[in-house]
């Protein structure tokens, strides 16, 4: 990548960089090792959690949260692989089809649905008495939403970071947009969260009006060099009304 980009200087950063010296941001995979939404990816870090030397008290430095989701990312590219293009993977649509599942309306559940709603918080409560969670059953839209931040909030504090703002991606789910409840979008140590959203067309996520919802494509947030006291500003590029980006 270096190299492609010369003569530009090129600074690697990980897990995260900083843009100002009050702004961090990191993609946010860390975050699914403390998800109460029981993702693939949440799952899988619950069978890691019970194997490596990170275990005990959970991780607290990079190494730690690399050495848990490593081997699950491993074979999620693995399964990618062979992926149908412009089908995603099988994963992907299985998810899809069980969010579906769980969250759409009951009168609209087929015999299958209905049996996997219903055995759903079974599931879940014997996934907790595994050792995998902890893991709560509902999956909707505001769950997923909380569960994130919830989880961005716990990474922020294993480690160290107390930036004023912390940039973020990963969940898809844009914010904080109009109307959200500004206090879930600070961590505990009062860092601001803000999420660039999605870069994946999922109509399963958009509801009723997809020109509203906070899973739809074009976000991106911009943060100012010749303002420094400006915070991040969140903006969807594809909008017909979006603002004035300067």
């Amino acid at each position: 990548l270096a190299g492609l980009l010369a003569p530009a200087r090129v600074r690697a950063a990980y897990p995260g960089v900083w843009l100002r010296p009050d702004v961090w941001a990191t993609h946010g995979h860390y975050l699914d090792i403390h998800m109460t939404v029981p993702s693939i990816e949440r799952l899988g870090a619950g069978v890691m959690r019970r194997i490596v030397a990170a275990a005990g008290s959970g991780p607290v430095i990079a190494e730690d949260y690399d050495a848990i989701l490593t081997p699950i990312y491993a074979w999620l590219h693995a399964v990618a692989q062979g992926a149908v293009p412009g089908r995603g993977s099988g994963l992907q649509g299985g998810s899809v089809r069980g969010w579906r599942a769980l969250t759409g309306p009951r009168e609209r559940r087929g015999l299958r649905s209905g049996a996997i709603a219903a055995a759903w918080p079974l599931l879940i409560a014997a996934l907790n008495r595994a050792g995998l969670g902890p893991l709560r059953a509902e999956v909707s839209g505001p769950a997923l939403r909380r569960s994130g931040l919830q989880g961005m909030d716990e990474v922020c504090a294993r480690l160290g970071v107390t930036a004023p703002y912390v940039i973020f991606g990963h969940t898809h789910r844009a914010g904080p947009l109009p109307g959200n409840d500004p206090a879930e979008w600070v961590t505990a140590h009062g860092s601001r969260l803000v999420n660039a959203g999605c870069w994946v067309h999922e109509p399963a996520f958009m509801g009723p009006d997809a020109s509203q919802s906070p899973y739809r494509t074009g976000f991106c947030v911009i943060v100012e060099d010749t303002d420094p006291a400006g915070p991040p500003r969140l903006v969807n590029l594809l909008d017909p009304d979006r603002p004035d980006l300067g």
